[in-house]
């Protein structure tokens, strides 16, 4: 994924998750997605930000950034305590999961 993958045209969280074992927290399917984002500080208003874990920057560390830039919704690994008003979205198939809702 590039730092930035905008979608030509905004869908739901339903629609890109459908299919995929990613439980959705309750009322968020229906949330609009304008785009995805990676690097916190490419986040605009109604992404997903996708954080992901690393070695020398964890994605993890800058979910507060993205949320207050105006992103929807996180994207994330499991075993990162972090309280957040967006829905959390976790996956262990990150390297899967994230090319794949990309694509759509």
């Amino acid at each position: 994924m590039n730092e930035k993958t905008k979608s030509k045209y905004a869908t739901t969280l339903g629609e890109l998750f459908k299919g995929l074992d990613i439980p959705l927290p309750r009322g968020s399917a229906t949330l609009e997605v304008n785009g995805l984002a990676d690097d916190s500080r490419r986040v605009n208003m109604g992404d997903l930000f996708v954080a992901v874990p690393g070695f020398g920057a964890d994605g993890r560390n800058y979910i507060g950034e993205a949320t207050s830039l105006g992103a929807i919704a996180v994207l994330t690994a499991p075993g990162f305590k972090f309280k957040t008003d967006v829905p959390l979205l976790l996956t262990e198939n990150l390297k899967v999961i994230v090319p794949t809702v990309a694509d759509r």
